[in-house]
């Protein structure tokens, strides 16, 4: 029997490019089909490309569009193993979007969404405004933020991009937040070098020595003595949410600041790293206050086709996002999805 509101995937990954397994996965599968199939199913047996004139019994192992499934229906399996997306696209807003401004260095605008049905993510849209500067982010269940565009817009309205087709689960909560930034065409800035170290973990800076640990990707955690030994303790006192962070041809825009006394650990968006790890020349750039537009529909969620979702808006970085009931510029491109509920999947193909 197709299963359109929860993906018998055992312990699968919430949302998740198709070739995307994490080991928690792998291990709560493994345990799975152990459990299964050391009872009255015996053992599994590879049974090549799956062929819709056969019925295969339990413990059957078939490839199908690159999903490797094992049958776990006990009389036996003759539905399609892979999900399968069914009916249109639609993008979830399907609304008229306003119009707000606010003065600000930069803004947070995002929808939170709820995954009532298993549904295939299939692009993104963002509303812009002619030479603003956009990065959009998506973030699983509360988890790590994952870029997953930035660009200067050069028309404004709409934009539209697609991407590699990911499989989200039904309940899954899935975010998606767009900084908003007008640039500055006279930037206040100043400079210093520091070593730009990004160990397995992060520890406390030493004199000179800037940590991007591959753990804290989010953090920048700065000695406040650069690499010639200069004291920058009050250049670094200028700083504020909103302002930029330049080095080796990578930008990142800071999000929180922790002073520490000798050190001071910057909390940033993006969260990704640049190589390889040397001596760089920081340019910090600080941000002047402008009147930012951003695209909003006031409390339209709650009477719209999907009430759980939830409007996400800061004017104060990234840990000072607040939730409400309005529409932000931020679209998803979604397609229902299905799936049987007599197969479990073994691992999932390459995006």
């Amino acid at each position: 029997m197709a299963n359109r509101f929860t993906f018998p995937i055992r312990g699968g990954n919430l949302a998740h490019s198709k070739g995307q397994m994490l080991a928690q996965d792998i291990e709560t599968r493994d345990r799975d089909l152990e459990d299964y199939l050391s009872g009255e199913h015996g053992a599994m047996r590879w049974r090549s490309n799956w062929n819709s004139s056969l019925r295969y019994p339990p413990g059957s192992v078939v490839l199908d569009d690159g999903w490797t499934m094992v049958c776990v229906e006990p009389s036996g399996c003759t539905e399609r193993p892979a999900p399968q997306a069914i009916g249109p696209e639609l993008w979830v807003y399907d609304g008229a979007i306003g119009s707000g401004s606010l003065l600000a260095r930069q803004l947070i605008v995002g929808n939170k969404y709820t995954w009532i049905n298993g549904s295939y993510l299939n692009g993104y849209r963002v509303n812009v405004i002619a030479g603003n500067n956009y990065a959009l982010y998506s973030q699983v269940e509360g988890g790590a933020l994952v870029q997953q565009f930035a660009v200067e817009a050069v028309t404004t309205g709409w934009i539209e991009f697609p991407i590699t087709s990911k499989l989200v689960q039904a309940g899954t909560v899935f975010a998606v937040f767009m900084t908003i930034a007008e640039p500055d065409p006279t930037p206040t800035t100043w400079n210093g070098d520091w070593y730009y170290d990004t160990p397995p973990n992060q520890s406390s800076p030493g004199s000179g020595v800037v940590m991007h640990a591959n753990s804290t990707p989010d953090q920048m955690w700065f000695n406040k003595i650069d690499n010639l030994t200069g004291d920058r303790t009050a250049d670094f006192a200028t700083l504020e949410v909103g302002d930029v962070i330049n080095a080796n041809g990578a930008s990142w825009s800071i999000q929180n600041i922790t002073d520490q006394g000798a050190t001071i650990l910057f909390t940033i968006a993006p969260t990704v790293q640049t190589a390889p790890d040397a001596v760089y020349n920081f340019v910090f750039e600080t941000v002047t206050p402008t009147a930012i537009t951003y695209a909003v529909d006031t409390d339209w969620w709650p009477t719209s086709t999907f009430p759980q979702t939830k409007g996400l808006f800061s004017d104060d970085g990234i840990d000072s996002v607040v939730e409400n009931d309005n529409a932000y510029g931020v679209d998803l491109l979604i397609q229902e999805a299905t799936a049987s509920g007599q197969w479990e999947a073994v691992s999932w193909p390459n995006p």
